[in-house]
């Protein structure tokens, strides 16, 4: 038989069910998904669940080369949203190399989703864009 502390830890540890209901999971899962434009009604959004519930993400910061972002805009990305975006030549380099250690979790025609326990990359035809759970620089 369990001891009650046992017990009691079992009762919070945080799992697929109940994580899903985290605030801040909620917010950082919209976060990532609005600096992506993407909307909730999307597949996607069910991997960057995924992702951020798997990885225990609390805090997130979002990097891009200034081509990348320059092409957001041309998209019509929101200016707010563009200065989240770290562009420094040290960041990206980074995330480049955490890059390397990535595996594909999500694979469309132009589009492709790789990530590991510290980033999440966007990859397309227009370049990439990452989220992180650590800073880059």
């Amino acid at each position: 038989m369990k001891d009650i502390k046992q017990f009691i830890i079992e009762k919070f540890k945080i799992n697929s069910k109940n994580a899903k209901n985290d605030l801040n999971y909620t917010k950082i899962i919209n976060s990532i998904a609005e600096h992506f434009g993407f909307t909730k009604d999307e597949d996607i959004i069910e991997v960057i669940e995924t992702w951020v519930i798997d990885n225990h993400i609390q805090e997130i910061f979002y990097y891009g080369d200034d081509e990348t972002l320059e092409e957001g805009r041309n998209a019509g990305m929101p200016e707010e949203i563009m200065k989240d975006f770290d562009t420094s030549n040290e960041a990206i380099m980074n995330c480049q190399e955490e890059l390397e250690k990535c595996e594909d979790i999500y694979d469309e025609d132009s589009f492709n989703i790789k990530g590991n326990e510290n980033l999440l990359a966007f990859l397309g035809d227009y370049g990439g864009l990452y989220a992180s759970k650590k800073k880059m620089t």
